[in-house]
């Protein structure tokens, strides 16, 4: 479900998108990836908070990788909220080239 997900955001689906992301979840609850994509998809949108409450639920579940860290720095740069979006940045940093398995 989760490529389906990603298929229908390329064709511009995004409302398609987000329920397909939402059923993967549904359907396993502890898919991460289904999670990530939803948050990407939020802030492709300019749904912020969303996007970064998502990445948050990913963090806090012990999910701290790369992309996720990444993620929040986009949300937090795109809000102007430059220390934190440099704080994210820097962990996603540290852990791409620490752990090249972790993105």
């Amino acid at each position: 479900m989760t490529q389906s997900a990603i298929r229908s955001f390329e064709s511009r689906k995004i409302d398609l998108a987000i329920l397909e992301a939402q059923d993967a979840i549904k359907v396993d609850p502890n898919n991460w990836e289904a999670y990530y994509n939803l948050a990407n998809i939020y802030f492709s949108q300019r749904e912020y908070k969303t996007a970064e409450d998502i990445f948050q639920k990913i963090l806090s579940a012990g999910n701290k990788s790369y992309a996720v860290f990444r993620g929040l720095g986009n949300v937090c740069f795109a809000e102007k909220r430059f220390k934190e979006a440099a704080v994210f940045f820097e962990k996603a940093v540290d852990l791409k080239y620490k752990d090249p398995e972790s993105h």
